[in-house]
Order: C-alpha cells, then structure tokens, then sequence
C-alpha cells in the first residue's frame, strides 16, 4: 500500500504540469462556437423565442377578444348597433347624438312657444316668439316609441336628373321630365311624365290608373296605399314607411298624401308625376310624447274647444313630411291633427335636434 501511495505521487509530479488552466474549457467552447455555420447560430438565437410563441400567441388571442368584445358587447351581453348614416334601419343614437345631427324644422309646421326671459328695466325689450295660430284639439293623441326613424337623401344634381329622366323615358316609353326638390312646397325630387292621353274604358278611376302604371312599368318600388284624391280627378299611389310593424304615410304640410300621382279626365289619363325614388340613409331620433309637442305648438289637449279658440282638430296622425335643403333632404316624423277647422302639423322631434 506505502508503493501505490509512492507512485502515485511520482506520477502527480511528472503529470501535473499538463493538465488544461482553469479556463480553458470556457476558451475551447467559444472558439467550437465561433466555427459553427451561420445557419447553426441562427437556429440557436431562435431556439428561445420558439418556445415562447405558444405563450405570446395565447396572450395576443386574449388582448384582441377582449378589446372585440369590449367594443361590441353592452353590459347586457346583447351585440351594440352602429347608428345609420347611411347604412340601415333601426340604428341606435350615441353620445355624439344621432347620425345627421341637427333637423331643419318641417315647413308649415306649428312653432314652439318659448317663454321670454325676465327683463332687466323698465327699457328692456322683450325677446322674440314664435307664435302658432290658436286651436284646440278634442281627439286621442297616440301614444308615441321613445325614438323614430328619420331618412336622408341627396339631392341629385342636374346631370343626375337628365339621366334618371333619360331612364325612366327609356323604360315607360313616355317624355319625362325630372324636377329638382322644392323647399317652399315641401315636395321632393320629381318625375313628370309630359304629353299623355292614353284613353282606357275601364270602370273605376282605380282600374284606370293601374292599367296604366302596368304599362308604362311605373309601377312604385316603394311601399304605398291606392288613394283617390278629393277633387276625384287623380289616383294616387300614396308613399307610405313601415316603422315599427306600422305603416306610416307621407303627407304634405297642408295634410295631402304624397306619392305617384295619375291624372284621369273621364277615360283618360293626362298626365302623372311622383318622387323619384333615391337611395336613403336612415338614423334613430328622441321623439317627444304627442302630448308635449302639442303643448310647445301653442296648445295643449282638452275635452271640449274653448269659444273663439280658432282652430278645431279632433283627428291626430303620425306622418312623414318631406324637409327639402340644399344638397339633401330629409322624411322627419310628425303629427297632423286634422277636423273640420283645417290641418296643423306639429313636429315630434325633440327640441334639442330640431332646429328654430
């Protein structure tokens, strides 16, 4: 044993001195490292990120499902609506208010009564009011949706009139003109179809009419009601919109249908004219209860008319009237109370989107 112990230091002397620095197995890995091919070294620098990517792919799914989900979802858990500027019925109101901002007022329309402010001095002037003509209204009001839709059109340009003219010659083989929107009369874009006595024996004014809107294709692609006018002189394909599961007419300030209009003398049609149907954006607007607009037109419900009252009304409709500007116009909801004392429209618009 004292022999194996000898030469086992003998051997640690004449060895010793050969065995590698305390670095040099670090040194040797770099300098292996440093031969290897590029692709090697890539493939090494990318090794971690690929086993991350699992876990960045998980976190970036969350981030974006809740960022969609936060953006369409009410705290109802029912899918948020965009409101319609040009897009579809029924869209809701935002912060921002709805879609085409502040209305222009329906001509002919009963004015809201605005108390004057208190005065400051016997000098002081009093502030200007808009007054509606006196009346009375003895019927049953409706019962109003906290919202109506309202719908929006461009007004065509003159060279968009001669077209749609040009089109509606080439279907119905008539001469037609197109009219821009008038804003005195409250009426929209026209077509009049020019120069026509087309002699059908039919029996009523009705068959005589629809003979001929068969034939000439003009027909309305609206929704509409068949109406004989007063005067018993013209059949009118009276334009009507479905708000609400209800069908809702348009009527002209002074309480006419509005629509395609045929002209008959006897067996003859001599003449027709109606809107031309354009494309229309439609946005949700606050109403106000038929109530409260009747009492900012200047008067308010009651049983019986007061003597000298002016007015008396005792029918109350929710129309459409057609609101004519510059470069668009607009189909805004209103009520018209009718009787035997004449016709009112009053706007339903809330006050705070209608303008004064």
């Amino acid at each position: 044993m004292a022999d194996d112990r000898d030469l086992e230091r003998r051997l640690e002397r004449m060895y010793g001195s050969a065995r590698p620095r305390a670095d040099f197995e670090d040194e040797l890995w770099h300098r292996i490292q440093a031969r290897r091919p590029w692709p090697r070294k890539l493939a090494d620098l990318l090794r971690p990120a690929q086993r991350l990517a699992p876990m960045l792919a998980a976190l970036l799914v969350l981030v974006i499902g809740g960022g969609w989900l936060a953006a369409h979802v009410h705290l109802g858990g029912s899918p948020s609506t965009l409101s319609s500027t040009g897009s579809s019925a029924g869209g809701g109101t935002s912060s921002a208010g709805p879609g085409f901002g502040v209305l222009p007022a329906p001509p002919g329309a009963a004015k809201s009564i605005s108390p004057a402010p208190a005065t400051a001095g016997a000098n002081a002037q009093p502030a200007e009011q808009a007054v509606a003509p006196p009346y009375s209204f003895v019927g049953k009001l409706p019962q109003l949706p906290a919202t109506l839709p309202v719908y929006r059109y461009r007004e065509p340009t003159a060279a968009a009139r001669t077209a749609a003219a040009g089109k509606l010659a080439s279907e119905s083989g008539l001469r037609v003109d197109v009219q821009a929107g008038r804003p005195a009369t409250s009426q929209e874009p026209q077509f009049v179809v020019r120069g026509v006595e087309a002699q059908l024996s039919l029996p009523t004014l009705e068959e005589t009419a629809e003979a001929f809107v068969t034939a000439h294709r003009l027909t309305p692609g609206y929704l509409f009601q068949v109406t004989v006018a007063q005067a018993g002189q013209s059949v009118v394909y009276a334009r009507q919109f479905q708000v609400n599961g209800a069908s809702v007419p348009v009527a002209r300030p002074a309480g006419q249908v509005a629509g395609l209009s045929v002209e008959v003398d006897g067996n003859l049609v001599v003449g027709a004219h109606g809107p031309l149907e354009l494309p229309l954006d439609v946005a949700e607007y606050p109403v106000r209860p038929a109530a409260e607009a009747l009492g900012q037109a200047g008067a308010a419900a009651a049983q019986l008319p007061a003597t000298g009252s002016g007015l008396l009304l005792d029918k109350a409709q929710v129309v459409y009237v057609v609101v004519v500007g510059a470069a668009q116009g607009y189909y805004e909801p209103a009520l018209l109370l009718t009787g035997s004392g004449g016709t009112v429209l009053v706007p339903l618009i809330s006050a705070n989107w209608l303008s004064h």
